[in-house]
């Protein structure tokens, strides 16, 4: 605040974020502006920054249905260059960066015993569970084989020549997949990537192919991997990456486009996985403009996607409902308000991949849902929580409490007409 008073900033651009905790950020520093006192009289305004790829006129009128919205046939919005800010001569005394030396001096100095535990959030499903499964022969006197515990074994591979360093690299390290750096140079890893099949003998253009390889786990799943953290951070537009990748694929087409699909798997794979990011976006602003139903739906960023939840009542104990397979958290819609009135905190979540949560194109398993709803539970929740899974999502609850090393205090079964339900104490 002192900062703002001292530059007399007039505006503040943010980037557009439907993350709830971020919404309460920018609500309470919007408050806080509001009761402080300026020289100019007004407090700054906020102002905030996005870049859709689509010309809409106006979230409340925009479909729910992916099918209906394509149909639309919306265009595409001209990419801008990102604003640049005047630079502000104002004295502020910033001090001087700490050394490499003083930094573990005072790490040294400040660490407590309780600083030796490890987050759970850290650590992966995969290696809670094998470290459990070892845990358990040794505790069996059973020796262990190569074998043992390869259903849960961690998948490693080198992303990179080891000792090869590249000149240039657009990579952080040797086993990195995520494309780091500014825009031009993630411009070119994009330029790099959708000309994969031309071949070239630039070696940074090398060592991305070779990623791509690696990267390329599933159809199509290379693009966001690789690109997914530069265009989350705002390094690049969806925008700007969905017309760069259209104007190479014109360049190779004579100027055209064909109606029979893309030239190149790397330019499907980029305009597939552009496409989604943006409509996952945009029914994520959707729901913070209009409510639809008896409960506000919110979205929560896990892993960079966006997850939809839903949370209703004040107070009582918190209480979250996981939904069945093929379902979304409207398989609770009658339940929700109910259990709420009877003094509990409502939690209902839908599982990646499943309604308007993001649909990335990733191997799907319980342990990827187990291990997503143990973040929930840290990241949102944020107290001891009773679990509730209808069909698929109670073998979820069960295989969360694995993940998160904490034994279930109650576990029974509850006979429905068609489902059968598990309700388990986190």
């Amino acid at each position: 605040m002192r900062s703002l008073c001292k530059v007399q900033a007039g505006v503040i651009y943010t980037e557009e974020e439907v993350e709830q905790c971020v919404c309460s950020v920018l609500a309470n520093v919007e408050s806080s502006l509001s009761n402080g006192s300026f020289t100019r009289g007004n407090p700054p305004e906020i102002k905030f920054w996005s870049a859709p790829l689509y010309d809409y006129k106006s979230l409340r009128q925009l479909s729910t249905s992916r099918n209906q919205f394509l149909n639309e046939k919306f265009s595409t919005t001209t990419a801008l260059p990102a604003p640049t800010l005047p630079t502000l001569n104002v004295e502020l005394d910033t001090g001087s960066l700490p050394t490499l030396e003083e930094l573990k001096v005072f790490l040294k100095e400040s660490r407590m015993a309780q600083d030796n535990w490890v987050p759970i959030k850290s650590t992966s499903a995969r290696s809670i569970l094998k470290a459990a499964l070892i845990q358990r022969k040794i505790k069996s006197n059973v020796s262990l084989s190569d074998g043992d515990g390869e259903n849960i074994e961690d998948i490693t591979t080198s992303a990179g020549a080891p000792g090869r360093k590249i000149a240039g690299s657009m990579f952080a390290s040797e086993s990195s997949l995520e494309v780091r750096g500014g825009t031009d140079i993630t411009l070119d890893a994009l330029d790099a990537y959708l000309k994969y099949l031309e071949g070239t003998g630039k070696a940074s253009w090398q060592e991305l192919h070779d990623k791509v390889r690696f990267a390329e786990t599933r159809d199509g799943a290379s693009f966001r991997t690789l690109f997914g953290n530069a265009i989350q951070l705002g390094v690049i537009s969806r925008r700007r990456a969905y017309q760069e990748t259209i104007q190479y694929e014109r360049d190779r087409n004579a100027g055209f486009l064909s109606p029979f699909g893309y030239s190149t798997p790397t330019v499907t794979s980029a305009v597939d996985a552009i496409c989604s990011l943006e409509w996952y976006w945009l029914l994520a602003l959707k729901s913070q403009v209009s409510i639809e139903g008896n409960y506000p739906l919110k979205f929560w960023r896990w892993k960079g996607y966006l997850i939809q939840y839903t949370s209703v009542g004040h107070e009582g104990p918190a209480v979250l409902l996981v939904h069945g397979f093929g379902a979304s958290l409207q398989h609770f819609r009658d339940n929700i308000s109910n259990i709420a009135d009877e003094g509990h905190r409502v939690w209902a979540i839908t599982l990646l991949g499943f309604g308007k949560s993001e649909k990335p194109n990733v191997d799907y398993s319980e342990l990827l849902w187990s291990e997503l709803l143990r973040d929930f539970i840290v990241d949102v929740v944020r107290e001891p929580v009773h679990l509730v899974g209808n069909s698929i999502g109670g073998r979820t609850n069960l295989m969360a409490f694995k993940v998160a090393g904490t034994p279930p205090f109650a576990l029974f079964e509850v006979k429905g007409r068609r489902h059968s339900q598990g309700i388990l104490s986190y």
